[in-house]
Formats: C-alpha cells, sequence, structure tokens
C-alpha cells in the first residue's frame, strides 16, 4: 500500500504511513496518485525488482537516501566482511573481478618503483602498499559500497527504460537481470571451503604424524622396562652393574626384545639403548634411545631418559662413576655412560625424556 501524501510503500496492515505519518487508505484498489508521488512509487517498484527480495527494505532505504540527499556514503559490513563475495552475490561482476585483481595490480606496481629506484626503500614501499590495501579494501569499500550498488541499480533502470515502453516488462527484466547470484555460494564451495580443507590439513597431518611417532617411540620404552628391571636387580645383588644383557640376565641378542617399531634393546654396562627400526616412521627408523642408571642415597636406580634432566639427589651409578662420570673402568659399579643421541628430536619424545 502506497501513501497518498509521500508515495512511500507501507504494509497492507498499515493505518498509518510509516514515513510521514499520513493516514492511509484501507482500499483494495490502488488510489489514483499525484504525479510526483506516482513517479515516486514507480522508481520504489524498479528498485525493488532490481534488488530482489534479499534485504531489500534495508537497500531501498539506502537508496532513499541517496536518491534525496544526492550523497552516496553509507557503511555495508558485509562489503567489510566478505567484500568479494558480496559483489558477487550482487550480481556486480567487473567490481568484483577488479577487487579481485587489485592486490596484484599495487603488487606489480610497486615492484616497478622498486626494480627502478636507485636506493633500498622496501620498507616504505611495503608500508605504503599496505596503507593502500587497507585503506581501500576496508575503509573505502565498505563505506561506499551501498552507493555503488545504488548507481548499480540506477543504470540497469535508465537501460530498460530505454529499451521497453512497457512497465510490466520492464519489472520483468530487471527481476531477470537483477537480484542476488549463486555465484558466490558456487565459489566458497569450489575455492574458499577446499582451502579451509586445505589449511586444517596442512595441521592435522603434520600433528597425527607426530602423535604416531610418540607413540611408536613409547612401544621402546615400554620394551625397555623389562631390561630396567633387569639392571637394578642386578646392581642390587651383584653391587655392579651388568656389563651386557647376560650379565642382567637377560638373552644375549639384543634383537630378541623388539617390536613393531623396536628393533632391538641392548645393555652396555647398565645403559640400556632402545634401536627402532622394523615398520617404525622414517623420522626414528635407525635412531636410538638411550636409558641412563643413577643411584640414589639409598642405592635406589632411577633413570635418566635421552637428554632429560639428571635426576636430583642423584649419581651416576657405582660409586666410581661419582668421581668420573665418563669412567671406563668396568672393575667396580661403575655405569659406563653412553652420551644421549641426539638423532630423535626432542618433540617426539616424552617429556621426562626433553632438556
Amino acid at each position: 500500500m502506497f501513501c497518498t501524501k509521500c508515495g512511500t510503500k507501507n504494509s497492507i496492515e498499515s493505518h498509518y504511513c510509516g514515513d510521514c505519518g499520513h493516514l492511509l487508505q484501507q482500499s483494495s484498489e490502488t488510489p489514483d496518485l499525484p504525479h510526483d508521488i506516482s513517479k515516486k512509487v514507480e522508481r520504489t517498484e524498479y528498485w525493488e525488482a532490481a534488488v530482489g527480495y534479499k534485504n531489500t527494505d534495508y537497500y531501498l532505504t539506502q537508496f532513499q537516501k541517496f536518491a534525496n540527499s544526492g550523497v552516496s556514503a553509507s557503511w555495508n559490513w558485509p562489503a567489510f566482511f566478505i567484500t568479494f563475495y558480496w559483489l558477487l552475490y550482487r550480481k556486480m561482476w567487473l567490481y568484483a573481478l577488479a577487487f579481485f585483481i587489485f592486490p596484484y595490480i599495487l603488487l606489480i606496481l610497486f615492484g616497478i618503483i622498486l626494480g627502478m629506484s636507485g636506493s633500498d626503500p622496501s620498507s616504505l614501499i611495503a608500508g605504503i602498499f599496505w596503507l593502500l590495501y587497507i585503506g581501500i579494501s576496508f575503509i573505502l569499500i565498505p563505506i561506499y559500497a551501498n552507493g555503488i550498488y545504488y548507481r548499480r541499480v540506477e543504470n540497469k533502470i535508465a537501460a530498460v527504460k530505454v529499451g521497453s515502453a512497457d512497465n510490466e516488462k520492464r519489472l520483468r527484466i530487471l527481476s531477470a537481470k537483477g537480484g542476488t547470484s549463486s555465484a558466490a555460494i558456487i565459489v566458497i564451495l569450489v575455492i574458499f571451503i577446499p582451502a579451509i580443507i586445505g589449511t586444517l590439513a596442512a595441521i592435522a597431518i603434520p600433528a597425527y604424524q607426530d602423535y604416531t611417532v610418540r607413540a611408536q617411540i613409547s612401544e621402546g620404552l615400554t620394551l625397555a622396562a623389562s631390561a630396567k628391571a633387569s639392571v637394578a636387580e642386578s646392581f642390587s645383588r651383584n653391587s655392579k652393574v651388568p656389563a651386557n644383557r647376560t650379565e642382567a640376565g637377560m638373552t644375549a641378542n639384543a634383537t630378541d626384545t623388539k617390536g613393531i617399531y623396536v628393533e632391538s634393546v641392548e645393555i652396555t654396562n647398565g645403559t640400556i639403548t632402545i634401536m627402532y627400526g622394523n615398520q617404525a616412521n622414517e623420522i626414528i627408523s635407525g635412531e636410538t634411545l638411550s636409558l641412563i642408571p643413577y643411584e640414589t642415597d639409598d642405592l635406589s636406580v632411577i633413570w635418566r631418559c635421552g637428554n632429560g634432566m639428571v635426576p636430583t639427589g642423584t649419581s651416576l651409578l657405582g660409586t666410581a662413576a661419582k668421581q668420573d662420570p665418563f669412567s671406563t673402568d668396568t672393575g667396580g659399579r661403575i655405569a659406563v655412560v653412553i652420551p644421549p643421541t641426539a638423532g630423535i628430536l626432542d618433540k617426539y619424545v616424552p617429556a621426562a625424556c626433553r632438556p
């Protein structure tokens, strides 16, 4: 229902005009309107046809302000957050293309300037580039987006008026050429979503690989538990560290202790060396992790894993080793220290095995 005073369109249930407050004529027939009001009604109908049924009231309000004031500045949030997709959604194809290639044009332009410059003003040029890009993309475009859309709609209306004198045909043409497009949704599905999936995969795949490597390393520490118990028991019984697996009460062959990802577990003068292989990830395949025994004041055994910290209040297993940590004298209670290997990155081993 249109107001006979100002021409504003109101809902059929309204009794008073929402714009000027004039009492509306409750009639099923369209009243005769003054010429200027009739023109306003016609313009509103054209705008509605060109904009479509999505956010029609919002854009009609903006268009009315632009038509009355001649000022085309406002603010459009979709144009701020998703400029390219908003332009596609509103069927402004050339503007969308221009926005898409705009950063590349700036890069080429400043690349030429940088190449022609005798000095090295790269920081200044980069600063100018970002100021231009941010200023145009996130300030100017959102401010004038509604105005650009308004002029685009007005150009479409002017074109259909030239092409046809039939008002109904004009409205049909505007409805067909205007409205919104699913192109933005297609672009999001084809480009944006795969990009998100690719980004998530780039994060998830390495994280999963790290998880699997840590799990494989854990198998070695689990298999080494029996060797640790054997070394501690042998030291408690004989007051000296076992020189090898046989002295520790285990089989002589280091490969007798193996798993899916562990190739062998060796004992050398008390120090346990886990060798990874078989089906282990290539990151740790062929690498070793050492477990070095330390004794406390009550002669119990505590283990240092890999590059982990030396247990507090302990010394290397064996009395002579307290004075000479790297002693090779195997005649007493001495643990011959094999320095921790650096082949396995610290991020893969348990926290207790890290520096």
